[in-house]
Parts: C-alpha cells; structure tokens; sequence
C-alpha cells in the first residue's frame, strides 16, 4: 500500500506521518504546477510520531514524477528507498533532514559531517535512519533547485546506502537543472 497519492491540480501535504508503508511514502503523479503552488512541508516519512525511530517505507519516501513547481521543505524523510526521487522540472527541495533522525543529527551510527560552509562534526547514534539507496536522487528533470543560500534553506543528507545526492547521468547539468548550494552532505556509504 501507498501511504499518499496524488493526482490533483491544488494540493498541500503536511504535518502527516507517513510510514511503515509497502510503496513509496509519498508520491505524486501528474497534476500541480508552480501557478498552484503544491507544497509538502513538515512530515515525518520513515519515521514514528516523535521523529527519533525509524520505520520505512519500502518506496521512496516523496516521488515527484508529475507535477512541477513543488516546494518540498522542513520534511524528516528517513529508512525509504531513496529520500526524495525527482523526476520532474523546477522544483525546489530545502530545509529538509535526509537519512536522519527529525533532529537531523542522529542517522545510521556513520558520523555526519558538515561540509561547505562549517567543518563541524555532529553527534551520532546508532539508529537505522539512512535511505537504503539515494538521499536525493534526480532521475530526470531541469530547473530544480536543491538547498539554498541560508542555514533555513539547507538539506541535511546524511547516512544513505548510496549516494546523499545523485545527479549522475540522468540529463542532469549544472546550467539546466538548477543549483546545488548550501547543503549538509556527508555520511554516506557510497
């Protein structure tokens, strides 16, 4: 089972629970557009009520493959397939704990460190958080922008048995596809 679907045009998605789901946690079809201005914000994916145990999904915790323009910020997306898929065009992913626990400090006993802006380490515990594949995985799509210029814009991508962030072969270039600035990346397997 799917725990949310969507195939709609105006649609929000926040402050839900998602997990312990077959498919993906969230996955939205066609349907929305940055004229509507489709929006998840604040869930917990992967993760129970308080944010600090793990219990995935056995999908991807959000699979954009349909609509565009979607803001995807302040999620826990933790224990899924890949954190977020994208498949779609000008979306923007920030603020968001990936691969961790809702603090965005505790993920799969690896320690994470901050690169970029700080070489803080964080602290770590043992807790099974970490996507089993990507963080945040760009399949196919331009315009995408992933993190930001602010502390409250970037992602923390932490823990995930490949890589925090795929960009790989997949129609993916610096001058199509938009920014990668200001994220926390560091800890993962791959």
């Amino acid at each position: 089972a799917r725990g949310i679907l969507i195939y709609a045009s105006e649609w929000t998605v926040a402050q839900n629970v998602i997990a312990g789901n077959l498919s993906s946690a969230i996955s939205v079809g066609s349907g929305g557009s940055a004229q509507s201005s489709p929006r998840i914000v604040n869930n917990l994916i992967g993760v129970d009520a308080t944010g600090t145990k793990a219990l995935g999904n056995g999908g991807a915790g959000i699979s954009l493959r349909g609509a565009t323009g979607v803001a995807v910020s302040g999620n826990t997306t933790a224990a899924c397939v890949d954190g977020i898929r994208i498949n779609t065009n000008n979306n923007i992913i920030n603020g968001n704990r990936i691969g961790t626990d809702i603090t965005g400090q505790v993920s799969e006993g690896v320690a994470i460190y901050v690169n970029g802006y700080s070489n803080q380490r964080l602290p770590v515990a043992s807790h099974a958080f970490g996507n089993t594949s990507d963080g945040i995985a760009i399949l196919n799509g331009s315009g995408n922008r992933i993190g930001g210029a602010t502390a409250s814009e970037w992602n923390v991508i932490a823990g995930n048995g490949d890589d925090g962030l795929s960009l790989g072969e997949r129609k993916w270039d610096s001058t199509s596809s938009g920014p990668t600035t200001g994220n926390y990346v560091g800890g993962n397997l791959i």
